[in-house]
């Protein structure tokens, strides 16, 4: 079994176009939420993440794709890390999340499989981005 890596030195951020909404639906998808994911999947967008729990679905799309939901939460800007990761690496998320946490920004994550994502309100987008350039992170703004 391989060791554990420290996370790359050079992670970097590159902001995403777009604003975003989360989401919270019934956890057994019915017939709305089968044509939701279908109009979505059917959009051209820079990130849409569904994930589904016994407890909930929890979808993150454009904010202007019209979505009935128990609860909803937006405008939300994202930011990618930039290039694969690798499984191997631990703590990239906490070192990203670490100096945001201290200056009270919330952070939405959601990691793929090659890379992992940070939403933050749009209201805080600059101070997040702000926040992680003072930490050593460098990101590609869209601003």
């Amino acid at each position: 079994m391989a060791a554990n890596k420290s996370p790359a030195t050079a992670v970097s951020l590159a902001e995403l176009d777009g604003t975003y909404s989360i989401h919270r639906l019934a956890p057994i998808p019915n017939d709305h939420t089968a044509a939701l994911i279908a109009r979505a999947l059917g959009q051209k967008t820079t990130l849409f993440a569904l994930l589904q729990s016994a407890d909930e679905l929890s979808l993150v799309c454009d904010e202007q794709l019209p979505v009935e939901a128990d609860k909803s939460s937006g405008p939300w800007r994202a930011m990618r890390v930039v290039g694969e990761l690798d499984f191997a690496l631990t703590g990239i998320l906490a070192s990203l999340t670490a100096p945001l946490a201290a200056a009270g920004i919330s952070v939405f994550a959601i990691s793929s499989y090659d890379t992992d994502y940070l939403l933050v309100t749009a209201d805080h987008v600059e101070s997040a981005r702000n926040t992680l350039i003072a930490a050593g992170f460098p990101v590609a703004s869209n601003a």
